[in-house]
């Protein structure tokens, strides 16, 4: 094998070797799998341009849109990942049903790689970090051979949280996603002669296009903060999670990511209401839960967001919130003392050195830094294998563990 690989030009090698780390670290089936249906997609959009394909057809993908997007956005999201609400059974199975119309693979993987982008957002230690550039947040990282690693404990308590219904899916999704994805919308087009088309419109095109929404959570949801009118907290000068407007109506409400990365317990994963800001995935759950079939919804009160709030950005000047904006694109903004306008905070966003002496004056706040200096010392005199930037990612993580317990 080593002088077969002597004999070949070197981008050959490397391609050659690429692929072989690929299949160590289990991920060469995957982007064998997304390349291959893109090419099933870029068919289907030929017929598109061609004329060959019904309106009933195209209609079929349109409304397989949101039944597909909502598996992954209540299902694997809100439910399999961060388990922010309890669903019944007759729902998980509605809910397993949707996600595999989606087709993103087993739902264990998937929520162990959330788990580690929360755990290290927009570090290194990120399967998609933003910091590496757009493509590679929006899809490189699949074609990645980087390994990444999970803690023992955040392992068990993704996998530990499954049912037996979603391991029964993991087992079989090879084989019945993509039956799901493509031959059920290929079998319903059959039934107005248009089976062809199902299968690569309503099936393989629809399949990209929420694969692709998806992956603006990554891409468009992250990014230079600061760019957007409606972030939680005003801040600029590095790379994080922000909102996107875009991100939030194609991912029918994943875009208001700032503040979800905050609180990501939160099922709404937004701070306002479903018809404040928009939110298709939680008026679905809202509706489940009026007719019985979820419970245990996990919700942050406005008691806990204005505090949470007022600590990053330090502004003691501010009076009260308000909520303004047009229906499903509203944001609370800050009013000053003695002053009915509202107050331009937006237009001075937090930074770090705004922020540093709000968090100096709680005095739990300053021991979880101290800390965290404490660890970061103790690191750089040591050869763990955790490297420092992880360890900052997850004593902010107990920071803000820290504030929902002081201020729930």
């Amino acid at each position: 094998m080593v002088g077969m690989l002597s004999l070949m030009p070197m981008q050959v090698v490397k391609v050659l070797q690429h692929i072989q780390k690929l299949e160590r670290n289990g991920m060469l089936l995957q982007a064998l799998g997304v390349t291959a249906r893109h090419f099933l997609a870029a068919y289907g959009l030929s017929l598109c341009v061609r004329g060959l394909v019904t309106w009933r057809t195209c209609l079929l993908g349109a409304c397989l849109w949101p039944v597909s997007g909502l598996g992954v956005t209540a299902g694997a999201h809100r439910l399999w990942s961060h388990r922010s609400f309890q669903a019944s059974r007759p729902l998980e199975v509605m809910l397993l049903f949707m996600y595999s119309m989606a087709d993103q693979g087993p739902i264990g993987g998937w929520a162990l790689t959330h788990a580690m982008h929360h755990s290290a957002s927009d570090t290194r230690h990120d399967p998609h970090n933003r910091r590496e550039g757009f493509w590679h947040a929006h899809f490189g990282w699949l074609f990645s051979a980087r390994k990444y690693r999970l803690s023992s404990k955040e392992y068990h308590t993704v996998m530990d949280g499954l049912s037996e219904l979603v391991h029964l899916h993991d087992t079989a999704c090879l084989v019945w996603d993509p039956l799901v994805s493509l031959g059920v919308p290929a079998l319903l087009a059959y039934t107005w002669g248009d089976a062809w088309a199902g299968f690569f419109v309503a099936g393989a095109v629809r399949w990209a296009f929420v694969q692709h929404v998806t992956f603006l959570v990554n891409s468009m949801a992250h990014g230079e903060l600061g760019t957007e009118g409606h972030d939680f907290i005003a801040a600029t000068g590095t790379i994080g999670p922000r909102v996107s407007l875009l991100t939030t109506i194609l991912a029918l409400g994943e875009g208001w990511h700032d503040y979800h990365h905050m609180f990501p317990w939160d099922y709404a994963a937004a701070e306002l209401d479903a018809w404040d800001q928009w939110n298709p995935t939680k008026a679905f759950i809202d509706t489940c839960a009026l007719v019985g079939l979820v419970t245990g919804r996990r919700r942050c009160s406005v008691r806990l967001q204005t505090a949470t709030r007022q600590l990053m950005l330090g502004n003691s000047k501010v009076d009260s919130y308000v909520v303004e904006g047009p229906p499903f694109l509203r944001n609370r903004k800050p009013v000053l003392l003695g002053n009915s306008k509202l107050a331009a905070v937006s237009s001075k966003p937090a930074t770090r050195e705004s922020m540093e002496p709000c968090l100096k004056r709680t005095w739990i706040l300053d021991w979880m830094s101290l800390l965290r200096h404490l660890l970061c010392g103790h690191y750089q005199q040591s050869r763990d294998e955790v490297h420092l930037e992880y360890l900052h990612t997850m004593c902010q993580k107990l920071m803000h563990r820290c504030q929902t317990l002081i201020y729930a």
